[in-house]
């Protein structure tokens, strides 16, 4: 009898428990979110919404929590130890990464590089040059973030008006120049803020007068002797010649808005190319009568048509973070050609990505434009080297001499001079 009740009751509870399951409703799987952290002091905010909005056209199912964070760079490393708050995504401006690679803090990134997680190989799309410099002993670990290059803005208006050529050498710039001061015009607009545009195109002189060989054994970072070379004299003095005589008003003084103001007044014949996402933020109509100049080579120059490149940021996956696939996902997707146009257009800047047509047929004609000199002949200036990111960089001494040539506190001679005494005094301790 007991026996049979047992029985009796294991099948009342097996009922019960085929009841539940076939009346309870489905449970949906848990959404998984992505953390990013992104430094929207570099490229501005416009880019990360429209990247969001095209990953999750096709991946709905993937929540984005999103921060953007204008002192990131300052305190990144602390969110890679940060436990449960660690983002899965950083974009930060460049940093010793390598250092945090080597105490593990950060994921490699070799799925993406190879392309082993259904995307296509990151390796197939770089530029060349880039990717090594994103490598430590053997392991991929970070990703490179948008670019900088050199070049000039010019008034096309201004320039038909008066039959002015655009140079193809720095002495006929200065030839240029004298005739736009003649027409009672400046021959340049630009304001302190901007400072580190001329330094873009003092680096690019620099890379154009030496040629791709020298500066890959600068760049090769063997001893401090690399800090003097002759073509960083020659661009400094090329600066030194051209922009104190002949910029309008006084930069020093002047924001962004004022000198955009005179270049669009007809104030000024020319800006630097890092005004390029002024105009294209705020003036995408091919009506804008502002065009794209190669940087004139310096007399000499061993490469003249060579474009000279820097990438201000990258984007790295902590260690700890809990969506690591997700993050390379993400990566991988901003890679697309759509998703690279999208920056370009947001931004004003290219990538460190090769350029084809599927990225440039959609854009204004200004952007166009420049992406026809964006596919010139490119030198990166990246090192394999961790010693060129401990302090070092090209101008160890005090940062770059440009505004202390502008002003006169220093001459292109002392500038050079004080640099390449900088790294030799500062080697030793830079490669510890």
């Amino acid at each position: 009898m007991k026996k049979a009740l047992l029985t009796a009751l294991a099948a009342c509870f097996l009922l019960f428990a085929t009841s539940c399951t076939n009346t309870a409703p489905n449970k949906k799987p848990q959404q998984k979110t992505l953390r990013i952290t992104y430094d929207s002091s570099l490229y501005g905010s416009n880019w990360m919404n429209n990247a969001a909005k095209l990953f999750q056209k096709t991946h709905s199912s993937i929540a984005l929590k999103i921060t953007a964070d204008s002192q990131l760079t300052q305190h990144y490393t602390a969110l890679l130890e940060s436990g449960q708050n660690t983002p899965d995504l950083i974009f930060l401006a460049r940093t010793d990464w390598q250092e945090d690679a080597a105490a593990g803090k950060l994921a490699n990134l070799n799925t993406l590089y190879i392309g082993t997680g259904g995307g296509a190989p990151l390796l197939s799309k770089l530029r060349d040059g880039v990717a090594p410099s994103c490598m430590l002993n053997g392991q991929y670990y970070v990703y490179p973030w948008g670019a900088r290059t050199g070049g000039l803005l010019y008034s096309a208006r201004l320039f038909n008006q008066y039959g002015w050529q655009v140079p193809q050498t720095v002495s006929a710039l200065d030839s240029l120049c004298a005739q736009i001061r003649i027409a009672g015009i400046a021959p340049f607009t630009w304001s302190a803020d901007h400072a580190s545009d001329w330094t873009d195109n003092v680096t690019e002189w620099w890379a154009q007068y030496e040629g791709q060989a020298s500066m890959q054994t600068y760049l090769a970072m063997q001893s401090p002797s690399v800090y003097g070379e002759q073509g960083r004299l020659q661009a400094l003095q090329a600066f030194e010649e051209l922009l104190p005589q002949n910029s309008y008003n006084t930069p020093l003084t002047m924001n962004e808005g004022e000198a955009v103001k005179a270049f669009t007044g007809g104030h000024a014949a020319m800006m630097p190319a890092g005004y390029l996402p002024v105009f294209a933020a705020n003036a995408p109509s091919d009506d804008l009568d502002v065009h794209v100049m190669a940087l004139p080579a310096p007399d000499g120059a061993k490469a003249p048509g060579l474009l000279a490149a820097t990438i201000p940021g990258i984007a790295v996956v902590p260690a700890k973070a809990a969506e690591q696939a997700l993050a390379q996902t993400f990566l991988s997707d901003l890679t697309s050609d759509e998703a690279l146009s999208l920056f370009i257009a947001a931004t004003g800047q290219p990538t460190p990505f090769v350029l084809d047509k599927n990225q440039t047929d959609h854009l204004p004609r200004l952007l166009k434009s420049a992406c026809a000199l964006w596919q010139s002949d490119t030198l990166y200036m990246l090192s394999e080297q961790p010693v060129y990111y401990r302090r070092l960089f090209d101008w160890p001494a005090q940062g770059s001499p440009v505004l202390q040539i502008f002003s006169g506190t220093r001459t292109a001679q002392q500038a050079f001079d004080d640099n390449l005494a900088a790294a030799q005094s500062n080697w030793s301790n830079a490669l510890s």
